[in-house]
């Protein structure tokens, strides 16, 4: 099934959930920004309504100095009004629990005694601030602290700089390769220069695979990436298809690439990055000081507090049976700015209240998702001055997620490896080629393609190259993006790896199908991140993901999709494989895997088309 006939068949079938109703015609679903709007499930409910549940509690007003609010105290928080997320007003909250770390709020709009559809109620806030004190110390354990400090006038800071995709040359060279059964996997580099590759020792029935890799942070066009050439090939069966168009690809999944803004309901604890919000503005008379600082334990009305504000995100929520939620949370620094329009001067996340009410577990992980942006930002922006990529950041959210999802399995009825990051690979698997570590804005699709392709990497990595210790370094250290990823690896385990070396393994990862190997490796022991205090003790293992076996995995999710209209969609059973002679645009630091062919004899030999990108880099894979 390619893509696009998927997205007509998806449109009433909230398929990447375990959600189970069906949702009416949406003509925007869920959809990244393209610039300051975030487009969201699009309702006909713009304005949040004015009624509201009674209180006898009394209001606080907001002073510059903290305030010890107690359950049932009052204040007024900025939240997003519109479907679009790009207005904000005040609204009266209340504070319904209080954790150790945590105040948590609700929108007295979406306050109601039974806890139903979009309105929630004291018992729900009293679970997410219990669970909530138990996260806090466990991520700021592995990720470091979330800042006390609030700002005056723009932050400015340094991001990375993303290579470039260099000259195109011409391949006229021969190379000779021997096949050697003693390494595992086999994989032979395949030099730019190479036009005609011979390899040696081969035995007939070996299946051979060739990986590509950009390694650089810009497109490879696909008329410019190099392929097999059909003919002048000797001593092997080619995989060909009948067009070089992945559209005709023969792979299980189909593979059109995604080009369509409307996708059905995949939310998987979508966090909207602050790519997707409107753009913080500071008010002109304060632009001219440029981060001063002050305390928020002497400036912040809610002092050091998290606040957790619960209530309808986007406002898009409906009580028609065929309706769906949007967003599960968001973090946005701009509550961090004292002088940022909106602000709500302080640390500050928001969950969906009706998300909350469907699948409290879906929050708890989001809980953990959302405060990794908050420490994120106080490590990188505030400390240290770097900015990150969107990418970057939400593969740390993922992999924060990732982290604690054996805790939430043994504490909370009804977690799963479903319940996680984890349920994004079956997309990854399908649509991994659609995007690199990058951060895509241009469709809904292509957005969700970005999400399942940096947790895939970022899931393989720390498997592979330090585990929780090499987490922790990529947040702690002073940069980011890749160079953040690559200072962390030679740091954790005193190498000298460059992300061409890491994307070679990854490939490799994505075409071999082993135990304990790849993906499928499990990580027990947190070295000297283990986590202990009075009641909890926690090593943050990180289970074996096997891509071939995600049915078995993720059987409540498969057992969802499965049923659903656009279950040919979903691929368990690995990573897409083209023919040998299939080309797409290798995205930036991005992979692309073919499954060439069978050998015929002891010798084989290859010829390639002469373009050759001086960012691609190829890799024979023999089994």
């Amino acid at each position: 099934m390619s893509f696009n006939e998927y997205l007509q068949k998806s449109r009433h079938t909230n398929c990447m959930n375990t959600r189970k109703n069906q949702h009416s015609e949406l003509e925007v679903v869920f959809a990244l920004v393209l610039t300051a709007a975030v487009f969201l499930f699009a309702t006909s409910c713009t304005n949040i309504s004015s009624s509201s549940a009674s209180t006898t509690s009394s209001t606080k007003s907001v002073t510059t100095s903290p305030t010890d609010y107690a359950v049932g105290d009052t204040k007024s928080i900025y939240i997003d009004m519109d479907e679009n997320i790009s207005t904000f007003s005040k609204s009266q909250a209340t504070l319904r629990a209080k954790g150790t770390y945590c105040y948590v709020w609700i929108i007295d709009t979406y306050y109601a005694t039974t806890a139903s559809g979009a309105h929630v109620n004291t018992a729900v806030a009293e679970k997410i601030a219990a669970q909530f004190d138990v996260i806090y110390p466990m991520v700021r354990n592995v990720f470091g602290n979330e800042s006390d400090t609030l700002l005056t006038g723009s932050l400015s800071t340094k991001s990375s700089t993303s290579s470039t995709a260099s000259s195109i040359s011409t391949a006229s060279g021969t190379q000779t390769a021997t096949y050697t059964s003693t390494e595992s996997p086999n994989i032979i580099e395949i030099a730019n220069s190479t036009k005609t590759l011979t390899v040696s020792g081969l035995t007939s029935g070996q299946t051979v695979y060739l990986a590509k890799t950009n390694v650089t942070g810009s497109t490879v066009e696909s008329s410019n990436v190099r392929k097999v050439k059909t003919s002048d090939c000797s001593g092997i069966t080619l995989n060909t298809a009948t067009s070089s168009s992945t559209n005709s690809s023969s792979s299980s999944s189909g593979s059109s690439s995604p080009t369509r803004d409307t996708v059905s309901a995949q939310r998987w604890h979508c966090a909207l990055s602050e790519a997707d919000l409107p753009e913080i503005t500071f008010t002109e008379e304060a632009t001219a000081s440029r981060a001063a600082t002050s305390s928020m334990s002497s400036t912040c009305d809610t002092g050091t507090m998290v606040n957790i504000v619960l209530y309808d995100i986007a406002a898009d929520y409906s009580e028609s049976a065929t309706s769906t939620t949007g967003v599960a949370g968001y973090f946005y620094s701009r509550d961090y700015y004292t002088n940022a329009s909106a602000s709500n001067k302080g640390k500050y996340f928001y969950v969906d209240s009706a998300y909350a009410n469907e699948d409290i577990n879906d929050i708890y992980s989001t809980l953990a998702h959302e405060f990794q942006h908050m420490i994120h930002f106080g490590v990188k922006n505030i400390s240290q001055g770097v900015s990150s990529g969107t990418a970057f950041n939400e593969m740390l959210s993922m992999l924060c997620e990732d982290m604690m999802e054996c805790y939430f399995e043994d504490n909370l009825d009804g977690f799963s490896l479903s319940s996680g990051p984890a349920q994004r690979l079956p997309f990854f698997n399908a649509w991994y080629y659609v995007s690199g570590l990058e951060y895509l804005t241009s469709s809904t699709a292509s957005a969700l393609c970005s999400y399942a392709s940096n947790y895939a990497f970022g899931a393989w990595l720390i498997r592979n190259y330090g585990g929780i210790p090499l987490l922790a370094e990529m947040s702690a250290n002073s940069s980011v993006d890749t160079n953040s990823i690559t200072q962390a690896v030679q740091t954790v385990n005193g190498t000298a790896y460059s992300m061409e070396d890491l994307l070679k393994d990854f490939a490799a990862s994505c075409i071999i199908s082993r135990e304990d190997y790849g993906f499928n490796k499990a990580i027990s022991d947190a070295g000297s991140y283990s986590y202990s205090d009075d009641s909890v003790s926690y090593d943050y293992p990180l289970k074996a993901l096997d891509l071939w076996n995600l049915d078995s995995q993720l059987a409540e999710y498969y057992e969802q999709t499965s049923a659903s209209s656009s279950a040919s969609y979903f691929k368990y059973d690995g990573p897409t494989l083209f023919a040998s002679n299939q080309l797409a645009d290798l995205r930036p630091y991005s992979v692309h895997l073919h499954k060439v062919g069978t050998v015929t004899d002891d010798e084989m030999t290859l010829t390639f088309s002469s373009s050759s990108p001086e960012a691609m880099r190829m890799y024979l894979i023999i089994e």
